[in-house]
């Protein structure tokens, strides 16, 4: 008996929920080939598709699985459905829009074919394979030159492609060009480009809704994605616009981060002895930054008067040079400093870099810095708008930037010595008072379900200094089995922990009140949640409270879950508890799902490459 690879069918829909429903009683009523499943991604519609996905689809009898989001565009839907396909197993991936029409029994064996065709002995094949024909005389041309493409309303590729090239660009967003602009990657890497034809599959491209329905402003998204795409391809060429001049070789940007504070680290305390989350992002984003050709010096409490550590320098904060030189962009990280600093500092940019509410208790107004500055960098969407409405920080003047991950971290597993994910182990990675006594309620409820169930505890105070209270929470697990309370690690350590991880839980329920000599205000305290961030990209999901920025680094229902309720409470607990005992039980395929978006959003748009791409970019163009 012939063993056939298993397809999964990933169908992005956005409304018209009569063509999901006929493309769907089309393929269940006239497939042929015996092993597929089929993976609809709702990108927010706003017709009763939700609502139908649930109870008519269903109803067809396909292995199906939903998936919902916000309507982000085409680009953001198929990557979704990518990477659930991957984390299911399944060797072929086709992507299908809903306006197509089958009526043919073989259609999906005969895009299988070549692929299997093109196989050498066990490799897989290097193919990608779709319904159109590419016509050579209206093909999508680059300087004269003709790009061929797979259309992505019917795109059949290996599981291999997206390893090797990732996934749709999200820039592209909402629609329009994603798909040449995959082909192109596709091609790049040694892909060969297959056009069957409608008639020779058995199927047929009715029109295109997103062209049609008015949803869309198509000339102004073609005259955003066509230049992208023309200087993506460019770059894949090494070739420049026809039409650009020589760029004179530009000088190194010098960018000097300036830390009041008396903390002292340097690069080697993340990897050795462990920082805080605002300490490890300056440091992280220095390094990248310095990958992509910036010079950069931190000016902080170090352990040696000068030193060179991953291309960064570091010096005492006391340090003439800080006055003597002239920088392209001064960054003053976290903590407030006297007036007389900013006009002493000579440099082209001044930029605050806020990580907190409020910075210390000898400058804790971030109100006297605002008319010195260029800018006020927050650390995500829910921190800046506590500027703005508590601070009355200018508008106009504060953004943000996420904080992130150094991918080369997380992107292999030998590299730190991990295991195998641990399937019942789970992870609290954060401060001890923002929730980890609520776990000694609700880990043991936990446990009694899953008696294998294992909790592992690392990061306390000593990250931030000697502070009280570390005792105080070993003692709370010191008796209670499946617990190990391991306190804070060396970073390699962290990051094994974290990989062999199934699940962050994290009931958080920390909030900052402001000291007596602020105006009164109680805050989330979340501003972003680092902790979060790192077990997503070591593929170990969060469940957690949608406080403050949490609700930025954990997309619930995608990345993680987020859970509405009081920590602590009896009906918290309770819930809580019961989510993840279904996630390690009942749930595994979800948890499993989950974890690999996680890993691919936490690359996609947290990984310091990125990030640092961003503030260059930022710093540039001075917004």
């Amino acid at each position: 008996m012939r063993i056939t690879p298993s397809v999964a069918i990933v169908i992005p829909c956005y409304n018209h929920w009569e063509l999901t429903r006929n493309v769907l009683t089309d393929i269940r009523n006239l497939t042929t080939y015996p092993d597929y499943r089929v993976i609809v991604v709702d990108d927010g519609s706003r017709d009763h598709t939700a609502g139908y996905l649930e109870t008519e689809a269903r109803e067809l009898g396909l292995r199906l699985d939903v998936i919902t989001q916000p309507n982000r565009g085409f680009s953001s839907a198929v990557n979704r459905g990518i990477v659930c396909a991957l984390a299911h197993g399944d060797e072929y991936i086709l992507l299908l829009n809903n306006d197509v029409e089958i009526w043919e029994g073989e259609w999906l064996d005969r895009l299988v074919a070549p692929l299997e065709g093109s196989r050498q002995g066990s490799a897989l094949p290097s193919l990608l394979v779709g319904a159109d024909y590419i016509d050579y005389n209206e093909a999508t041309r680059v300087d004269g030159q003709i790009v061929p493409y797979v259309g992505g309303w019917c795109m059949m590729m290996p599981r291999s492609l997206p390893a090797d090239i990732g996934l749709f660009d999200e820039a592209f967003n909402p629609a329009f060009y994603e798909d040449v602009d995959y082909s192109a990657r596709a091609a790049q890497a040694g892909y060969r480009l297959l056009g069957l034809g409608e008639d020779s599959v058995g199927i047929h491209h009715l029109y295109s809704k997103t062209a049609t329905d008015g949803h869309l402003d198509i000339p102004a998204l073609h005259a955003k994605n066509g230049p992208l795409f023309l200087d993506k391809i460019r770059a894949m060429r090494g070739t420049a616009s026809p039409s650009a001049a020589p760029k004179p070789t530009a000088p190194r940007p010098k960018i000097a981060f300036y830390c009041y504070s008396n903390m002292v680290f340097d690069d080697s305390y993340l990897d050795n002895q462990g920082l805080g989350g605002a300490e490890s992002a300056l440091v992280q984003l220095s390094r990248e930054l310095v990958r992509q050709g910036c010079e950069v010096t931190i000016f902080n409490r170090c352990p040696s008067p000068s030193s060179v550590q991953n291309g960064v320098t570091y010096r005492f904060n006391t340090d003439p040079i800080l006055f003597e030189e002239e920088w392209d962009e001064l960054v003053l990280f976290r903590e407030g400093v006297p007036l007389e600093f900013w006009q002493q500092v000579k440099a082209k940019r001044k930029v605050f870099f806020s990580t907190d509410q409020y910075t210390n208790i000898q400058f804790p107004w971030p109100t006297h810095v605002f008319p010195y500055v260029d800018q006020i960098v927050c650390i995500s969407p829910y921190h800046r708008q506590f500027m703005l409405e508590y601070w009355g920080a200018p508008e106009a003047k504060t953004t943000y930037t996420n904080l992130g991950v150094h991918w080369p971290d997380y992107a292999g597993v030998a590299a730190w010595n991990a295991g195998p994910k641990r399937p019942y182990q789970l992870i609290y990675d954060s401060v001890p008072t923002r929730g980890l006594a609520h776990l000694a309620d609700i880990f043991p409820r936990i446990r009694r379900a899953v008696p294998h169930a294992e909790l592992v505890v690392t990061a306390d105070f000593s990250l931030w200094g000697s502070m009280p209270g570390n005792e105080g929470y070993r003692a709370m697990f010191a008796q209670m089995p499946g617990v190990r309370f391991v306190g804070k690690v060396p970073r390699r350590e962290l990051i094994r922990l974290q990989k062999e991880s199934s699940l962050h839980v994290f009931p958080c329920d920390h909030h900052v009140e402001m000291p007596d000599f602020l105006p009164p205000c109680t805050s989330d305290g979340e501003l972003f949640c680092l902790a979060s961030l790192e077990c997503q990209a070591a593929e170990t999901p969060t469940l957690a409270t949608p406080i403050g920025a949490l609700r930025t680094t954990v997309e619930s229902g995608a990345s993680g879950w987020l859970l509405e309720g009081e920590p602590g409470s009896a009906e918290f607990n309770r819930e809580f508890a019961d989510i993840a005992i279904e996630l390690l039980t009942t749930d595994r395929r979800e948890l499993e799902v989950a974890a690999a978006y996680a890993r691919w959003r936490a690359k996609a748009h947290f990984s310091y490459e990125v990030i640092a791409k961003k503030w260059i970019e930022r710093m540039r163009n001075g917004r």
